[in-house]
């Protein structure tokens, strides 16, 4: 049962604002013993999913094996079914405690996910291979570096269609080299310099993927 909230909760021993009933739910401890909750929502008929409103807090039973330096407890049962107090520091531990509140908004993961599609920092991404599907980094990233090699030959251009793809770094930065004189652009400046290219280089036998 995950319960929600309000921002500025203190009291964990009730349902708070009420329960909801997610489709998927994950707890995930990150770097420095942080703890991050990935959940989906259906759009339910009894509108649970509306008490999900950004910054509320979320309490989640978890399993202990994927939890190091929790501490399990509810109110008047010591099964260790659901937990609401988990260690704030490794010093200490066993006598300074504090709330896990798991606050909505975006995940570490997604914060560096996104920051590295940008031009800005970080510029180099490492990954494991969680990374190979279902991700797009052509935005601004042009190479990939593999630390090893895939067993078959689908995974390995399941890795390499994370940059190989539509209006990705390296296509954009050969139109902008090739029509590096145009400057007459109106409103969408790589769409029009994609729409030139199409009319110039496609030929008649070739598909949409040119260029």
């Amino acid at each position: 049962m995950i319960c929600v909230y309000p921002a500025n909760c203190t009291d964990f021993s009730t349902n708070g604002n009420g329960t909801i009933e997610p489709s998927s739910a994950q707890v995930t401890e990150t770097l420095n013993g942080e703890y991050e909750l990935q959940l989906v929502h259906p759009i339910d008929e009894a509108g649970k999913r509306q008490r999900l409103v950004e910054g509320c807090i979320l309490r989640a039973p978890v399993p202990a094996a994927t939890t190091p330096r929790v501490h399990f407890s509810a109110p008047g049962d010591d099964s260790g079914t659901e937990i609401y107090r988990i260690n704030t520091d490794f010093a200490g531990a066993e006598t300074r405690k504090g709330t896990l509140n798991l606050r909505s908004g975006p995940g570490r993961n997604y914060k560096i996910r996104n920051a590295f599609n940008s031009p800005m920092r970080p510029f180099v991404l490492a990954t494991t291979s969680i990374g190979q599907e279902g991700l797009d980094f052509h935005p601004y990233c042009r190479k990939i570096m593999h630390w090893n090699l895939p067993s078959n030959p689908i995974d390995l251009e399941q890795r390499e269609g994370r940059i190989n793809r539509y209006k990705c770094l390296a296509i954009r930065q050969d139109l902008a080299q090739r029509y590096a004189d145009y400057r007459n652009f109106s409103n969408d400046v790589w769409q029009e310099l994609f729409d030139m290219a199409a009319v110039e280089i496609r030929t008649a036998e070739q598909s949409d993927l040119v260029p």
